[in-house]
């Protein structure tokens, strides 16, 4: 919203009003005289009529109706002078929004004025941090970044989480499964060389918005320009003398151009935004387990979900027993199956081409058990007496995992081809090569 613009709109329809005000009661008052001329002949000709004693009833009915009709037009005569009234007050009201408007255009270079919905919206302007207590996620702490209120604390309000379950902080990957890609990754969580590179206390669940908050908003249901503090303050440069010594005397022969800091009160008749966002999220919980009251929690919530994990549910158990290669061969069937059945793809290059060859021959793989449940390592004797290795991974069912199930598995090289990873249904094979 153009501040000027909106300002000089509001000061030419209120003119106007008073104009129109002041021309209908002039109007009124210009008709009262008439008929009060007409009273005054009227009474002049009933008392001829008295003196040389003739019939004075037809005047008399007609002085009745025009002192009848001067008396309404008193009446509606003392309505429009009290519109006109309401409409100069109105009038002499906008002198406030002429200051305002001067004060954002000549000293705060602001023409264009932010309009919202409500204090709300200037929760994107805070920098969101998860607080954790004995490793549980309990609250979300705001930050305030903007400048529009001087000296407050960091971080200026805590929120309380809401969830029906305990939530802790995201789960270090392990490094026998860091080979797989983020987005093919069955649960979020942090590497560990992203885990030593920053303080996770200290990395913020959601930035703060690039945007500088403005020192006034235009608060739409409200109909009203609303500060963001009690004060703004702005740079302007002033001329002042410049003492100068000449023996023991100071005198002021020189001046100069000084930047100096100036402030005022704005919008005294609302209170400023960031007191009545501060009102608004007293006694308000970010709820994880359903629908929030402000839909900006519901954005925090997805975000403190998605940094977190249930506490007690470990993604990525130990296995306990080692197996045969006959007993891995039976889990695996159904899934390496489905690969070798799979079609021939222009993809499906170099060691994988190889190892689903070798399969498609009936060559069996020698299996063995990794670290992690459902991750299992593999060997496979070529004809050239070298070795196809790789490493095979089970996303368990129980795990959110959104995988799409194709006739032919999604490829990803590394390393110039050294090794290659696929990825079809629930299973994850990386495949390389060893002399």
């Amino acid at each position: 919203m153009n501040i000027a613009e909106y300002a000089k709109n509001k000061v030419q329809a209120a003119v106007a009003k008073v104009s129109a005000a002041t021309a209908a009661a002039k109007a009124i008052e210009n008709d009262i005289k008439g008929f009060e001329t007409k009273a005054r002949d009227l009474k002049m000709t009933r008392d001829r009529l008295v003196a040389e004693e003739i019939d004075k009833t037809a005047v008399e009915e007609r002085l009745r109706g025009v002192e009848t009709k001067t008396a309404s037009l008193v009446a509606e005569l003392k309505l429009k002078n009290e519109a006109v009234e309401a409409a100069t007050a109105e009038r002499e009201g906008l002198k406030p929004l002429e200051e305002l408007a001067e004060l954002c255009v000549e000293k705060l270079k602001l023409v264009e004025i932010p309009e919202i919905q409500s204090a709300h919206e200037l929760l994107k302007h805070f920098e969101v941090h998860l607080k954790f207590e004995d490793q549980r996620a309990t609250a979300c702490s705001f930050w305030w970044l903007g400048k529009g209120r001087s000296g407050a604390p960091n971080p200026l309000f805590e929120l309380p989480l809401a969830s029906k379950e305990s939530r802790g902080r995201a789960t270090l990957i392990p490094d026998a499964v860091s080979w797989i890609p983020d987005q093919w990754l069955p649960a979020k969580g942090s590497r560990r060389e992203e885990m030593q590179r920053w303080d996770y206390d200290k990395k913020p669940l959601k930035p703060a918005d690039d945007l500088e908050p403005k020192p006034i908003y235009y608060v739409i249901p409200e109909d009203e320009f609303s500060s963001l503090s009690e004060k703004v303050t702005w740079r302007e440069t002033e001329r002042q003398a410049k003492p100068r010594q000449q023996g023991y005397q100071w005198q002021q022969t020189e001046w100069q151009d000084v930047v100096v800091t100036k402030d005022s009160e704005i919008c005294e008749d609302t209170t400023p935004l960031i007191d009545v966002l501060l009102s608004e999220v007293e006694d308000v919980e970010i709820n994880l387990s359903g629908k929030n009251e402000i839909p900006y929690f519901d954005e925090i919530a997805k975000l403190v979900i998605d940094a977190t994990h249930v506490i007690g549910e470990s993604p990525y158990a130990e296995y306990r027993d080692a197996q045969t290669t006959l007993e891995i061969e039976k889990i695996l069937g159904p899934f390496l199956g489905k690969f070798i059945d799979a079609p021939w793809t222009a993809e499906t290059t170099g060691i994988l081409a190889n190892f689903k060859y070798y399969c498609e021959q009936r060559e069996r793989p020698r299996f063995h058990n990794l670290s992690i449940d459902g991750l299992y390592g593999f060997r496979l004797r070529t004809r050239d007496h070298s070795w196809i290795t790789g490493r095979i991974y089970i996303v368990p069912k129980t795990m959110t995992y959104a995988s799409p199930e194709s006739k032919v598995p999604e490829i990803k090289i590394l390393n110039s081809g050294q090794q290659i990873l696929a990825r079809m249904g629930r299973m994850i094979l990386l495949v390389t090569e060893a002399r």
